[in-house]
């Protein structure tokens, strides 16, 4: 049975689709592609837009594919979407709180993407029975630990040493809005979470339960 990931930004032209090539590059080697479908969507998005150029250059300069992406067009997030997503990935706290709030029972299930790394990093998994090990119940193992697990609170800065923008710990900042980040500075504070979410992902999904 397939999982489904869902990752929401703003517009869903850089953000959300740099996480999903980031994520599908990741998970190369280790045979989850055929057990999760991934899709993004925009609180604000414009439909029928195509991938900013800028984020496809950065991810093509990093050596990435970009398979996912390359016919992506912009889709307007909806609650069924929601609804259909056993793991929801936001760019930053406010697109969570958007999300949370257009379907509040998507709460324990969504995380932005800095956010459930650290908790990915930190939780040991319940192997023994009880859940699937499967994306719904690695939302739930993410979800139990949330107050228990020490996360870093405090701002960090992004950019040029000459222009730097201090960004909260848990968010990835919008290039659009935020014009002293280059897409180069904003992927690199995005691949790390990917990288560790699939590794999480790859030994909870393919671990054997005790």
């Amino acid at each position: 049975m397939t999982s489904n990931l869902l990752a929401v930004c703003s517009a869903n032209i850089c953000r959300s689709p740099l996480a999903l090539v980031a994520l599908d590059n990741a998970f190369v080697g280790w045979n989850l592609h055929h057990r999760i479908t991934m899709r993004s969507r925009g609180v604000d998005a414009e439909p029928g837009l195509q991938v900013c150029d800028l984020a496809l250059q950065t991810a093509h300069r990093e050596g990435l594919r970009t398979r996912l992406v390359d016919d992506h067009r912009a889709t307007l997030l909806d609650p069924a979407t929601l609804d259909a997503a056993d793991l929801i990935l936001t760019a930053d706290r406010r697109v969570r709180s958007r999300v949370v709030k257009l379907l509040p029972r998507a709460a324990e299930r969504t995380f932005t993407f800095r956010e459930a790394a650290v908790l990915a990093s930190s939780v040991t998994f319940d192997l023994r029975g009880g859940r699937p090990h499967d994306l719904a119940g690695f939302a739930a193992e993410l979800h139990d630990n949330r107050g228990l697990t020490d996360l870093p609170r405090m701002e960090r800065p992004l950019g040029l040493p000459w222009h730097r923008l201090r960004v909260h710990a848990y968010d990835v900042p919008d290039a659009h809005v935020e014009r002293q980040i280059s897409h180069r500075a904003l992927f690199r504070a995005l691949a790390p979470a990917m990288q560790e979410l699939a590794r999480a992902l790859t030994v909870y999904t393919t671990a054997p339960r005790c």
